[in-house]
């Protein structure tokens, strides 16, 4: 009969500690440890793909800006390097890069000497340059990209 209790008592304990580890390791994860997030760089960090993620945080900010009637961000600099920073191992640069990369720097330029009532048009332009490119050039952040398209509307 002592032996079971004893038993009983050591499966509790074991219980006990194997939660005890469960939620330590769960509440590790949720405290922005980054061995327990999704990669953000799932092809790398090269220059290029930096410079998009970039150009992405600047398109988010923006879109942002316009739907609460805020001014214009400030665009980072850097955006020019899209003609000339290596791209990603592996990803291969077409001769028609150069071309998207000019218009959305042209495009850009639209943007920043846009008048207030022609924002959302011409932001849309804007973002429709990247997908245009991404249909192109690594197809893979088309779907966020498009995120940033606004209604016609605001």
């Amino acid at each position: 009969m002592a032996r079971m209790l004893y038993l009983c008592g050591m499966k509790k304990v074991i219980l006990f500690f194997a939660t005890l580890l469960i939620i330590g390791a769960l509440q590790s994860c949720s405290q922005n440890d980054s061995s327990c997030e999704a990669p953000i760089n799932p092809n790398g960090s090269s220059e290029l793909a930096q410079t998009m993620r970039t150009m992405m945080t600047y398109l988010n900010d923006e879109k942002q800006a316009i739907l609460e009637s805020k001014p214009k961000t400030e665009v980072p600099e850097g955006f020019d390097k899209i003609l000339t920073a290596t791209p990603t191992e592996g990803m291969e640069i077409t001769e028609n890069y150069p071309s998207y990369g000019k218009h959305f720097l042209s495009q850009l330029d639209q943007y920043k000497n846009c008048a207030d009532d022609q924002r959302t048009e011409v932001f849309n332009a804007l973002v429709s340059s990247c997908v245009n490119c991404h249909t192109s050039h690594c197809p893979g952040p088309i779907g966020a990209i498009e995120k940033n398209i606004l209604n016609a509307e605001i």
